[in-house]
């Protein structure tokens, strides 16, 4: 008796979850559904799915995965042994969209085999399988979805296979600005939009077309607990059958505790779930003709998220990308330094020295910095540092004698006399400087009664200033600057007779109440010596009783920025992909001109700014190996820009304006 129960309950299940009306056909017995947090929503979450059972509900769905996740559903039908079971696989990809599959099991197994004479043959099965594979991708903020779908029916002896059946589907989130509201997601799917055909013991049976159209939105109550709401909805309209509608509400708690509730054709449906890390419990309750279903679901997430795997790849990129960079500029610099070290050599046999030492210590600053081996550039180096030094000595001490001469033919015997002393520290032994120097003493003797006199004549000359003998100490300093044009004491007193002049005028004018004359007077004395206290307050006391005022206008300007959008991001995140490219390719000013436009309107876009420092950095290099020192220098000063605590970028500045100055120095002394 239990197992004819069982086989009439089987019969009854198929009967009521199989039927069609019509020419439609038969629904798939499989059309009950998947999944304890499914059902418990009364089937109504088409736009809010789980991913494990996205492959029946809604392909488009597998999109929202974030981990590799599988999942297991059971259910007894009606205290009998007819067991009615899935299994669920969701996989996503970083960049290939994301897969899905499920496997469901409809069956009975011991059903008693009997012949027309009521004789026992043995025991039969009865078992529905069938194979859901699907796929999902977003584009432009579209998520697609399509699922390829096979049945198979065994029966005793009989068996068959259904051919292929496809359905397809589609969905969008809308972000909303509300806080009540954040989101909205709809969905439409169309069900046997290849309609597949399976054909049992001479009876064919053809599956009919359905669609569905789904929505479901989220609420966010204002309490202070981490809860929300969400809300779903679905209306499936299948061939030869009325339309029907499902509705689902769960309510979910720290995103841990969620109870659900819903209606599907005027039947009711409940149940919970509980999540804890990457594992999920639910439970449904569902009420169908012939009673309430108990149905349990476990599903399970594994490894990293997509997210991070993305992440672990871009840092991965990122640092094979450095370590291209840094490959080439080693490459670079280590035929810069064998260049280098080939020209100083022979420089060195031309015994043309500077030219060797700056071509062997750039060769030493550039191979220190890659790490080469400098044991024999350095004792180069000290070779041509050497000779260079023995022959700077030398041309020096002839600049100091040249410089000497042409002192002391303008009869500047002072200043000639140090120049000689110069020459003599470098060469001491020099015969033309110890002759010289003896002609510049003699001549300094001559003059010793000269100056005398004159410092005599400039001593009365200060007595008479301040006594307040204006006008005799400026005939008298007038009267001896005719014949000591050159004597710069003389220049310096009559410039000084001169302000004492003007500031006694200034002072007897403003006593008198002639401001005019008196600021005339006033500014000559400031022209002669700048800033004197005495002048400027009293110009101030003038201009305060005349009251000269002079408005200060300020301006300010205020800059704005606006902050880019979406389709700026788009195409800052296309140059940066070329610049890499362009890189990679060997045309690095392209790649800079791309980089400094990202830094220009993103400047914390992933690591532009860190490719553009190591890119000038190489580019500063390159133009240094060429003697283009200015041109470097610029450009590393971009990048100190960019990073102004790099102590590396600084030493090459600082290295390339030393050598610069060294240049100078030896043009202007050829001269």
């Amino acid at each position: 008796m239990r197992v004819l129960l069982q086989s009439f309950l089987c019969l009854i299940f198929l009967t009521n979850i199989s039927s069609g009306s019509g020419d439609a056909g038969t629904e798939s017995p499989f059309a009950f559904g998947t999944g304890a947090r499914d059902l418990a929503l009364g089937g109504s979450s088409l736009a809010n799915c789980d991913a494990t059972t996205a492959p029946y509900w809604n392909a488009s769905g597998l999109t929202g995965t974030n981990r590799l996740a599988i999942s297991s559903f059971l259910c007894r039908l009606y205290f009998s042994d007819f067991s009615y079971q899935y299994f669920g696989l969701a996989m996503p990809t970083l960049d290939y969209g994301n897969f899905g599959l499920g496997i469901f099991r409809l069956g009975i197994d011991g059903i008693e085999k009997r012949d027309a004479s009521n004789l026992l043959l043995g025991e039969v099965s009865d078992n529905w399988l069938a194979i859901y594979l699907a796929y999902g991708y977003s584009v432009s903020n579209y998520n697609l979805g399509l699922a390829l779908n096979l049945e198979q029916h065994s029966l005793d002896s009989y068996s068959s296979t259904s051919s292929p059946g496809l359905n397809l589907s589609a969905s969008r989130n809308f972000k909303l600005k509300t806080k009540w509201l954040p989101e909205i997601t709809a969905s439409l799917s169309g069900r046997n939009i290849l309609s597949p055909r399976a054909k049992l013991a001479y009876k064919t049976v053809d599956y009919p077309v359905s669609a569905e159209a789904g929505v479901a939105a989220t609420l966010i109550p204002p309490l202070k607990w981490n809860q929300s709401t969400s809300i779903s909805a679905k209306l499936t309209k299948t061939e030869g059958i009325n339309p029907g509608l499902a509705i689902g509400l769960e309510h979910s708690l720290y995103e841990m505790f969620h109870i659900r509730g819903g209606l599907r054709e005027n039947k009711l449906s409940a149940g919970f779930g509980i999540n804890y890390r990457f594992i999920k419990f639910d439970y449904a309750l569902v009420d169908r003709d012939l009673g309430l279903l108990h149905m349990f679901n476990l599903m399970l997430e594994f490894g990293k998220s997509v997210d991070e795997k993305r992440k672990i790849r871009d840092l991965k990129r990122e640092a094979e990308f450095n370590q291209l960079m840094q490959k080439r500029l080693t490459s670079q610099s280590n035929e810069m330094v064998t260049e280098l070290v080939r020209e100083g050599k022979k420089f060195l046999e031309d015994e043309n020295y500077d030219r060797a030492s700056t071509a062997f210590d750039r060769a030493l600053f550039i191979a220190q910095n890659v790490g080469v081996d400098t044991s024999d550039i350095h004792e180069l180096a000290e070779e041509a540092r050497y000779h260079l030094e023995e022959a700077r000595v030398k041309k020096l001490c002839q600049q100091h004698l040249d410089s000497a001469t042409v002192r002391f033919e303008s009869s500047d015997y002072i200043t000639a006399r140090y120049f000689v002393q110069l020459a003599l520290s470098k060469c001491p032994e020099s015969r033309q400087a110890i002759a010289l120097l003896d002609n510049i003493n003699n001549r300094l003797n001559e003059l010793s009664v000269k100056t005398q006199m004159v410092e005599r004549r400039l001593s009365e000359i200060d007595s008479l200033v301040n006594h307040g003998y204006l006008g005799q100490a400026y005939s008298e300093v007038i009267a001896i600057s005719q014949y000591e044009t050159e004597d710069i004491r003389v220049r310096q007193m009559l410039k000084r007779v001169r302000f004492e002049h003007f500031r006694e005028t200034a002072s007897s004018n403003y006593l008198k109440g002639n401001y005019r004359k008196a600021v005339i007077a006033v500014d000559s004395a400031l022209a002669l010596y700048p800033g004197h206290s005495y002048c400027v307050e009293l110009r101030q006391e003038i201009s305060r009783i005349v009251q000269v005022k002079s408005p200060a206008i300020k301006q300010s300007t205020i800059l704005t920025t606006v902050p880019p959008d979406s389709e700026l991001l788009k195409k800052i995140d296309k140059d940066y992909q070329t610049a890499q490219r362009l890189f990679e390719q060997g045309d690095l000013a392209k790649a800079i001109e791309n980089w400094e436009y990202i830094e220009k309107v993103a400047p914390d876009y992933q690591s532009v700014r860190q490719y553009l420092i190591n890119a000038y950095k190489f580019v500063g290099i390159e133009s240094y190996s060429r003697n283009q020192r200015q041109k470097a220098i610029g450009v590393w000063e971009k990048a100190l820009d960019l990073d102004p605590a790099n102590q590396e970028i600084e030493s090459y500045i600082e290295r390339a304006r030393k050598e610069l100055e060294q240049l100078e120095e030896i043009s202007y002394d050829q001269k």
